[in-house]
């Protein structure tokens, strides 16, 4: 059997890419809440239009004008979540009561104010009230899309195939996100965990070896990532693509050994800054290429190595922090990419108020 065989056989007994493909081909409905100004600065925030799924720039997205009225309420009904700009001030709690009144149950929705108060976002004291999140006007196109992954996990996917600003932070997620979990794999073996799904990777691993199951996440990565820019989700139709990924990662212990020269560290944090580096290229990599449309320059590829060596420790060590204590914080979360969730969060469900809270999703085929 050779290599991508063996690849393929082991990707499939851990992901279901049918799954996924089904999710992403989901049609969806977007709802924009706001005065003619406010609702530009929504699509602004989204980014532009970029046809990754085949819809049109206008199909799947309603705006509306605000405030709500009871008479809003059935084209509401025709949405799977709503972005509501506020305005510049948190109004106060009658209004807010009222607008969440106007809108129908299940909905999911993300309130935005546009101030440059440095307040936080308190939870709001009556539970029935929406909460309400401030946004820097000067930062809002870099705080608004991870709210959006957030707050609508079930939607994030499709979102960043359609939009730029959104597929640029879900990609950057993503890699940093998936290089995360890996770093806590490779570390596991030498530390005791209480994450189920680490306990059932490493049951893969002593069956396959760690540097295929590693191979193996680093392939369903480069696909999604490839799928955010609308590329085919199939494994033999993007081979050709997918071989250096292989090639890079059958050259990991040959990673490790460069990494000895600037990794002070040995044991589990030395065996996470390897698989950190190592997914955290891959995943870099392959959104760059598919931004630039082309082959990596050499400068370019040298920057993203420099970058990933010069993360790779911090973030090791706080993946290994998380896994020591049971649970991953931020920084160090399991994705939450739609499709590949083991726990569907309801559309209407607040995000949490700490990221480590958010509820992991990864998706086996367990058939």
């Amino acid at each position: 059997m050779n290599t991508i065989d063996l690849l393929y056989r082991i990707f499939r007994t851990h992901y279901n890419l049918d799954e996924l493909r089904q999710g992403m081909e989901k049609p969806y409905r977007l709802a924009l809440l706001g005065d003619d100004e406010q609702v530009q600065r929504l699509r602004a925030w989204l980014g532009e239009p970029t046809l990754a799924s085949g819809r049109g720039p206008e199909e799947g997205v309603l705006v509306l004008g605000a405030p709500l009225v009871e008479e809003s309420e059935p084209a509401l009904r025709t949405v799977d979540a709503v972005l509501y700009h506020l305005g510049t001030e948190v109004p106060d709690d009658d209004f807010l009561r009222r607008q969440a009144e106007c809108l129908p149950p299940g909905v999911g929705v993300l309130y935005l104010c546009e101030t440059d108060s440095p307040e936080r976002d308190p939870a709001p004291a009556d539970p029935t009230l929406p909460r309400v999140h401030r946004v820097d006007p000067a930062r809002a196109a870099e705080l608004v899309p991870p709210l959006l992954r957030r707050t609508f996990p079930a939607l994030a996917l499709r979102l960043a195939r359609d939009y730029s600003r959104v597929r640029l932070e879900y990609a950057r997620s993503l890699t940093a996100r998936t290089s995360a979990r890996m770093a806590v794999l490779a570390a596991a073996s030498s530390v005791t965990v209480s994450i189920p799904l680490v306990g059932q990777l490493l049951s893969l691993m002593a069956v396959t070896g760690e540097t295929m199951v590693i191979t193996a996440e680093q392939l369903r990565l480069a696909l999604l990532v490839g799928a955010l820019y609308g590329r085919p989700l199939d494994f033999f139709d993007r081979v050709d693509e997918l071989w250096p990924v292989v090639g890079g990662a059958m050259g990991w212990r040959t990673l490790a050994r460069q990494l000895v020269g600037f990794v002070p560290v040995v044991g589990p944090v030395a065996k996470a800054g390897v698989a950190w580096s190592g997914t955290w290229i891959v995943g870099e990599s392959c959104r760059l290429f598919y931004e630039m449309g082309e082959r990596l320059p050499d400068h370019v590829k040298k920057q993203v190595e420099e970058e990933a060596r010069s993360r790779a420790v911090a973030e090791a060590a706080r993946s290994l922090q998380a896994l020591r204590r049971g649970h991953l914080e931020e920084g160090a979360e399991w994705p939450d990419e739609e499709g590949w969730s083991e726990e569907l969060v309801s559309p209407g469900t607040e995000p949490p108020a700490d990221p480590s809270e958010a509820s992991d999703e990864v998706t086996r085929d367990d058939a």
